[in-house]
């Protein structure tokens, strides 16, 4: 799905703002492909390297570039997407390329990582994490 660039006065802002991995190998097409999977929509998009972790460590410049989107265009909804192999978290290398573990420690880091956001945005009314599998689906948190 392609989405058309209008610069037209009074066209409604994105409420929801995406942010992603900076990671080539996943950046293409496979979050194009997520984002339509969850029903996204348009949206603003944010690149840092590594977003789930960042954010549960409450990286200063990643908290203060949503805070500067979310401000701009009042947005109520933050996604994360991380993926599986990311250099952040030491690639799947460092979990003897178990992908379960892997996804583990990035789960590790969604509640800290929405307690940071919500304390930065307190408008936000959703801060949801998504992890993609090198198979570019979405791996769920298993309770």
């Amino acid at each position: 799905m392609t989405y058309p660039v209008s610069y037209e006065l009074g066209q409604p802002k994105p409420k929801i703002i995406v942010v992603t991995c900076v990671d080539w190998r996943v950046h293409q097409g496979t979050y194009e492909g997520v984002i339509d999977e969850l029903g996204i929509g348009y949206s603003d998009r944010i690149s840092v390297a590594g977003p789930d972790k960042r954010l549960a460590e409450g990286d200063e410049a990643v908290l203060n570039e949503i805070v500067s989107v979310a401000e701009l265009h009042h947005c109520s909804e933050v996604r994360i997407i991380g993926h599986i192999a990311c250099g952040m978290y030491g690639g799947l290398e460092a979990y003897g390329g178990d992908i379960q573990k892997e996804a583990a420690a990035h789960f590790s880091n969604f509640e800290p990582g929405q307690k940071n956001l919500r304390a930065a945005v307190p408008r936000l009314t959703s801060v949801i994490f998504h992890l993609v599998g090198p198979d570019g689906k979405v791996i769920e948190k298993e309770s």
